[in-house]
């Protein structure tokens, strides 16, 4: 009996590498960044979509802050293009106006070696000038923002400090003049609900970037509801209010990092994401070719560790997985059993729990080219922190 064991990674708001406890005797084998990729084009696995990149496997999103993979989030405007760029660059052609006032600056700037795939590579980088009252930024009108709709930002606030004057500001207006203003200062996030700024969400430490997603929901009666999901879980509190209109175009973007008490602002941003909600689209997630299989095997068995975040997962249903001997064909689903009691607390919510499944199939070919896949559908939120497949 063999085993191999395929880890991946999800968001998280610090991006902090925080990894499970194996099950004792386990090591497992790492993959590089952008294995994925490399097969997915004719992997042959139901339903078939171009959803992937180098970086990112099929209905999946990969990154460096956690142990686990969990689902895309939906999205209408995807204004970023494979590892962070900006599409185009700024300025003419590139959909994005830049904005300047007195001697601020905003450029492209390359980062590296932070071993994330939506963070190595270019990023917008947004510098006021040296004296106060400086302005630099960008904006971009985007296609009809409904009246329900959400932004996620990968960004990091690099000398704003704690004067709400000088915060990175990120409003974004819908097509019918309400604007959502948030503004990033302070290790915080406040919204500007009612007349008044009010405190979204805060976060620590300083100087990381981290990722926030925050819904804007139209409540029918002239005020929206405002929340927060930090990676995927919703933090507290949710807050009702009237957005402000007026304050710039319809369906407009804009971003920009001002100086208004203190010279030299910073901030770098690496993604921009607008969407209608932040519920997660569905997963499917194949391994490459496992090592050092000697000879063909008959049957394949599969244990998946997911963290049940959604409390709706259905074994077989909306949870599935099969094996394979032969690449990418032949592929043979398994049934799924849990293995109780869970094995400990989640990683994205800690108060949910981490459930253990397992399964074992008869290959329907002779090979030695070994691959298995977890799918998860109808809006399943179940990330998935590891995979052992063993066989005989």
């Amino acid at each position: 009996m063999t085993f191999d064991l395929a880890r991946g990674c999800g968001y998280a708001v610090m991006r902090k590498y925080n990894p499970s406890p194996l099950p004792p005797g386990f090591g497992p084998t790492w993959y590089p960044k952008g294995w994925c990729g490399s097969f997915l084009p004719n992997c042959n696995i139901p339903p078939t979509s171009d959803d992937f990149d180098p970086n990112h496997s099929l209905g999946y999103t990969y990154e460096a802050g956690r142990t686990c993979i969990f689902p895309t989030r939906s999205q209408s405007y995807t204004l970023w293009g494979s590892q962070g760029r900006w599409y185009g660059g700024i300025g003419a052609g590139s959909g994005w106006t830049q904005v300047n006032v007195a001697t601020g600056a905003t450029s492209l700037v390359t980062l590296s070696g932070f071993g994330d795939p939506a963070i190595d590579g270019p990023a917008l980088d947004m510098q006021t000038g040296g004296t106060t009252s400086s302005v630099a930024g960008v904006q971009r009108t985007l296609g009809t923002v409904p009246n329900s709709f959400s932004f996620g930002s990968l960004l990091n606030p690099i000398q704003i400090g704690t004067d709400p004057t000088d915060a990175l500001n990120i409003w974004l207006q819908n097509n019918i003049g309400r604007t959502l203003m948030t503004r990033f200062y302070d290790n915080a996030v406040d919204v500007h609900l009612s007349g008044s700024w009010q405190r979204l969400i805060s976060h620590d430490p300083v100087n990381a970037f981290w990722e926030l997603w925050v819904e804007c929901v139209d409540n029918g009666d002239g005020t929206n509801t405002i929340k927060a999901y930090a990676g995927t879980q919703l933090v507290p509190p949710t807050l009702t209010g009237t957005m402000p209109t007026g304050q710039i175009s319809n369906n407009m973007l804009s971003i920009t990092q001002q100086s208004v008490a203190h010279a030299s602002r910073h901030s770098q941003v690496t993604i921009i994401n607008v969407g209608p909600t932040q519920l997660p689209d569905n997963m499917t997630i194949c391994s490459p070719i496992l090592p050092n299989v000697p000879t063909a095997p008959t049957t394949g068995s599969l244990i998946a560790y997911m963290e049940d975040v959604s409390v709706n997962i259905s074994l077989n249903s909306n949870v599935q997985a099969a094996i394979c001997s032969t690449d990418v064909a032949n592929w043979v689903g398994i049934t799924l059993s849990e293995i109780t009691p869970p094995w400990g607390n989640g990683e994205i919510d800690n108060t949910k729990d981490i459930r253990m499944f397992q399964g074992t199939g008869t290959f329907a070919a002779s090979g030695t080219n070994l691959r298995w896949y977890v799918q998860t559908s109808g809006g399943v939120l179940a990330p998935l922190h590891g995979v052992i497949m063993y066989w005989d």
